[in-house]
């Protein structure tokens, strides 16, 4: 089997179990994907892309994806992957803010942005980082801190065009 079906099979396992985690009540759900089967950064990855899918149209679902893949992130594995964890960690809390936001949660919001900062430990010109500048931009700026809201947006486009000529 070469790599690229390798890669298709574990992404199809991943869904598979994407759809199962997503069939359960959320209460059951956050003790489930605790579980070793669930242990698979792939997985915390495809909740990351449904829970921003469906962030505008439904953020209390967003915002139980993106907890259900930091629960996944959040597990011990036994190969080093401290980048890859706290990007999916940083990410996750973003959405989790975000979504907090939308649904009128502010100080929820704030708490989730307060713990992004732990995991932007990679480079400062990072896709993570400027996710961060943007989402935080829309509370400050429904906290009527509009400078700030502001600065945060440039910031973050400031990012996105360096990430995009270096890469």
């Amino acid at each position: 089997m070469n790599k690229h079906n390798a890669d298709e099979l574990e992404l199809g396992e991943a869904h598979e179990l994407l759809i199962e985690l997503m069939s359960l009540p959320s209460w059951l759900r956050e003790k489930k994907v605790r579980e070793r089967r669930f242990r698979r950064l792939d997985l915390a990855e495809l909740l990351l892309v449904q829970s921003e899918s469906v962030q505008a149209s439904c953020p209390k679902m967003s915002r139980e994806l993106a907890r259900a893949a930091q629960l996944v992130a959040a597990q011990p594995y036994a190969v080093p992957t401290a980048a890859r964890l706290d990007s999916i960690l940083a990410r996750s809390l973003c959405l989790q803010g975000n979504a907090c936001r939308l649904l009128r949660d502010l100080a929820g919001a704030e708490e989730r942005f307060e713990e992004v900062v732990l995991y932007l430990t990679g480079e400062t010109l990072s896709v993570e980082r400027a996710m961060y500048c943007r989402l935080l931009s829309s509370l400050r700026e429904e906290q009527g801190r509009l400078d700030e809201s502001m600065a945060l947006l440039w910031r973050a486009v400031e990012i996105l065009r360096t990430v995009k000529r270096m890469g």
